[in-house]
């Protein structure tokens, strides 16, 4: 799997896609940290940095992309920055993971991002 190939599939969809769709197919790699050089500039970013500059910005180098309407625009970095606040969170709660004990009464965070109460079933070895 090129990455070069990857990024200009990201490209493509960017210029071609409706914007209310982008964000089904670039998610898949928000968390892929392959890194690669895109221009001639040599700069080195990851793909998740790569595909998240394109939902955010409306250039890529000096080429203007297509204008994404403002209140998708606004929804997609309100899911960003929603992603990086629970990846700083995991983070910070890898300390408690040792405590944590099957039947244990927890307040958990479920992919809607609200917040319910929960109990512990069963604890994995892989987190």
């Amino acid at each position: 799997d090129n990455a070069f190939v990857r990024s200009i599939g990201f490209l493509y969809l960017r210029y071609l896609l409706p914007a209310k769709d982008l964000w089904k197919w670039y998610s898949p790699y928000f968390d892929d940290e392959h890194e690669f050089s895109p221009g001639a500039d040599g700069k080195v970013v990851k793909m998740k940095e790569f595909v998240e500059n394109l939902l955010q910005n409306q250039k890529y180098y000096s080429t203007l992309l297509p204008r994404i309407p403002v209140k998708i625009e606004r929804a997609y970095k309100k899911r960003l920055l929603q992603r990086k606040m629970i990846e700083k969170r995991d983070l910070e709660n890898e300390t408690f993971r040792s405590k944590l004990k099957d039947g244990m009464d927890i307040r958990a965070q479920w992919s809607d991002l609200k917040w319910y109460d929960a109990v512990i079933d069963e604890c994995l070895d892989d987190g």
